[in-house]
């Protein structure tokens, strides 16, 4: 089986997106660059640009991505924390919660400035100390991502232990949600991709959540034929067999590596007056290839925004073969995670193993000479 290697690409700064009209010609701004709409020409299937993106992609679960969609691996109201000990210890005045998923955060105040004060769910079940190591990860990261000219919360202090929780402060940013075209969120990811150097100097997150463990595991196949559901359990076996066939052929150093983010969808995307204000939530960020990042955003269902990514940051035939794989492997990986632990898997990674596209089914048609 493949093993997966670290080689970074390169990076840029800082961007503006239009995103409340499109000029007269139908073209997207980015900074000063504009980008034409049309159909995707290599695949045959078309896009559609004009049509605001009203579903976002769903956040990954629990454990994928350190989100906490799993209710087994969420702590009840009464096992958390108290936040009022936190904020004591920080010196912060509690103005709001703000909610969150791998995270609880809230709005605070320390001297007339807003923050963001964030705790922690351990949803990869790490313990303290290795938590504490990807939570330096990520602070650190957001510092040098914020150096680089992204709107990246910049961290104040050092995280906090209190409660049998880590917290953090953070700066507090402006904006809000807004709806974007297919072909601007492709641009806005072929822009996050150049953090190439960038990702060299970090280095993978520590302890992350290996999405293609499901293509190294030997007892993978044994492990998911305990998924109680009959029905599922076939879906399992199917996705598995056609995982492992599929990525015999794949060359994984194919892909560039860079520093992904892991959840760059709308919610984790803040704008002001066309200009984005806010990327939110690294929690899932770490080094990894360019095409995963699509992956994360495409999830078989968003085939407009990888087309359009296509037409950017034009994909090489190996990553157009590594896309479904990398997505089939990532829902199946969550399924070994939950099985491991006595857990059955949740209806969020089943439900995306069967769920298609014109695309996947495209994809899958050139893979394996079947429709998905």
């Amino acid at each position: 089986m493949h093993s997966v290697k670290q080689s970074p690409t390169t990076p840029r700064n800082h961007l503006r997106l239009q995103t409340d009209h499109r000029p007269p010609d139908g073209r997207i701004l980015i900074g000063n660059v504009a980008f034409a709409g049309a159909c995707h020409p290599r695949l045959g299937l078309e896009r559609n640009d004009d049509r605001p993106r009203h579903d976002a992609p769903t956040s990954w679960p629990a454990l994928a991505g350190q989100r906490a969609r799993v209710s087994a691996m969420i702590p009840l109201a009464s096992d958390m924390p108290d936040v009022t000990d936190a904020t004591r210890e920080l010196g912060v005045s509690l103005e709001r919660a703000l909610g969150g998923r791998s995270s609880t955060n809230w709005l605070v105040s320390r001297g007339g400035h807003a923050l963001v004060l964030r705790q922690y769910l351990d949803v990869l079940e790490l313990g303290p100390a290795m938590q504490r190591e990807a939570i330096d990860w990520q602070v650190q990261t957001r510092a040098r991502v914020h150096r680089a000219g992204w709107p990246v919360a910049a961290p104040v202090g050092q995280p906090l232990r209190s409660g049998g929780a880590w917290w953090t402060l953070e700066e507090w940013l402006p904006g809000t949600a807004a709806q974007v075209s297919p072909t601007q969120h492709a641009n806005l990811l072929a822009r996050w991709g150049e953090l190439g150097d960038l990702a060299q100097e970090v280095g993978p997150q520590p302890h992350r959540f290996d999405h293609l463990a499901v293509l190294v595991e030997a007892d993978a196949a044994q492990v998911l034929a305990e998924c109680a559901d009959e029905q599922d359990r076939g879906w399992l076996l199917r996705r598995l067999d056609q995982v492992l066939s599929g990525a015999q052929d794949v060359d994984w150093d194919a892909s560039p590596r860079t520093l992904v983010h892991g959840d760059l969808v709308g919610h984790n995307l803040l704008w002001s007056s066309g200009r984005l204000t806010g990327v939110l939530d690294l929690e899932l960020a770490t080094v990894d290839r360019r095409i995963t990042e699509a992956m994360l955003v495409w999830r078989s269902r968003h085939d407009d925004v990888l087309l359009a990514y296509d037409q950017v940051a034009a994909l090489n035939d190996q990553e157009w073969r590594m896309v479904l794989i990398d997505w089939w492997a990532l829902m199946l990986s969550l399924c070994l995670f939950h099985l491991r632990r006595g857990r059955q898997p949740g209806r969020w990674e089943l439900d995306g193993l069967r769920r298609t596209s014109p695309l996947s089914e495209k994809l899958s048609r050139d893979l394996f000479n079947v429709t998905p």
